[in-house]
C-alpha cells in the first residue's frame, strides 16, 4: 500500500514538472508574437472624411472609414431570418392579419420547425408594433408552433430529474408575457401546452398558476375596473362617484360638465 502511494507522488512530481516546463516554453515562444501582434501606431482622430486615409497597422491594412458614412446599427441584412419576417411585415400590414401571416410564413419555410425557439423568441418582441400584446390567439398561435408529444416525460425518472431543454424555457416566456399583460388564457392554451409538453412539465404547471391566481384576484376585488377607461375627464367623474355612492343614489346624482 505505501508502495503504491509513493509510486503515485513520484508520477504527480514528475508530471508538473514536465507541465510547468512545457508552458514556460510555450510563453517563450508565444512572447514574440503578442509583441508584434499588438503593435499599433497613433491615428490621428480629427481626419475629415474626405481626407481618412489607409493606415498600416502591423503590416496589416486597415481601412479608417469616416462616421457619416455608417449605416444604422441594425440594418436589415444583419437581422435574423424571424427578424426579415416581420420587419417585412410591419410596413405593410402592422396589425393582427400581418401577424397571422408571418406566422404562416415560417410554417411553410421551416416545415421540420428547426428554428422554432428564434421564431417565437423574435415573435414575443414584436407583439407591441403588431397590437396583438392583449390578444390571447395570438398566444396560442406562437405555443402551436412547438411540435407536438416530443417534449414528453417519458418515465418516473424524466419526471423527477427533468433533462433541461430550452424550448420549456421559451414556452415560459411566452406565458410571461402573457401573465404581464393580465390576459387571462382560454381553453385552448391549455390544450396546446399539454399536447406539446405533457402533463406533469414546467409550462404547464406555471398555466396552471395563472389561472389559479387570476381566479383568486377576481374574488378578492368583485367589482373590478374595466380594461379601457375613457379618456373624457366628465365620464371618468361619473365612474369614481358611481363606484362610491350607493345604488339607489345614482339616478338622483346630476353632474355639471366641468
Amino acid at each position: 500500500m505505501f508502495k503504491r502511494f509513493a509510486q503515485g507522488q513520484v508520477f504527480a512530481l514528475v508530471n508538473r514538472s514536465f507541465v510547468a516546463k512545457k508552458s514556460l516554453q510555450c510563453g517563450s515562444y508565444a512572447a514574440p508574437y503578442i509583441c508584434i501582434r499588438f503593435q499599433h501606431k497613433q491615428v490621428d482622430l480629427t481626419e475629415t472624411s474626405s481626407a481618412a486615409k489607409e493606415v498600416n497597422i502591423s503590416e496589416e491594412n486597415v481601412i479608417k472609414k469616416p462616421l457619416s458614412r455608417m449605416g444604422p446599427i441594425f440594418p436589415l441584412k444583419q437581422l435574423t431570418r424571424s427578424a426579415k419576417i416581420f420587419e417585412n411585415l410591419a410596413v405593410s400590414s402592422p396589425n393582427e392579419q400581418g401577424f397571422r401571416e408571418a406566422i404562416e410564413t415560417f410554417k411553410k419555410r421551416d416545415v421540420k420547425r428547426l428554428r422554432v425557439m428564434d421564431f417565437i423568441s423574435t415573435a414575443v418582441t414584436y407583439m407591441e408594433p403588431f397590437g396583438v400584446a392583449k390578444n390571447v390567439d395570438s398566444y396560442n398561435h406562437l405555443l402551436d408552433l412547438f411540435p407536438r408529444g416530443r417534449y414528453h416525460y417519458r418515465t418516473v425518472f424524466d419526471t423527477l430529474w427533468t433533462r433541461y431543454r430550452p424550448q420549456i424555457d421559451c414556452a415560459v416566456q411566452v406565458l410571461t408575457k402573457l401573465e404581464e399583460n393580465r390576459i387571462r388564457p382560454n381553453v385552448h392554451t391549455y390544450d396546446v401546452v399539454h399536447d406539446v409538453f405533457g402533463n406533469d412539465s414546467i409550462p404547464l404547471n406555471k398555466l396552471r398558476r395563472i389561472v389559479f391566481w387570476f381566479d383568486k384576484f377576481d374574488e378578492m376585488y368583485p367589482d373590478p375596473l374595466p380594461k379601457e377607461l375613457p379618456e373624457d375627464k366628465q365620464e371618468l367623474f361619473e365612474m369614481a362617484i358611481n363606484r362610491m355612492i350607493d345604488e339607489n343614489m345614482r339616478d338622483s346624482v346630476i353632474l355639471s360638465k366641468v
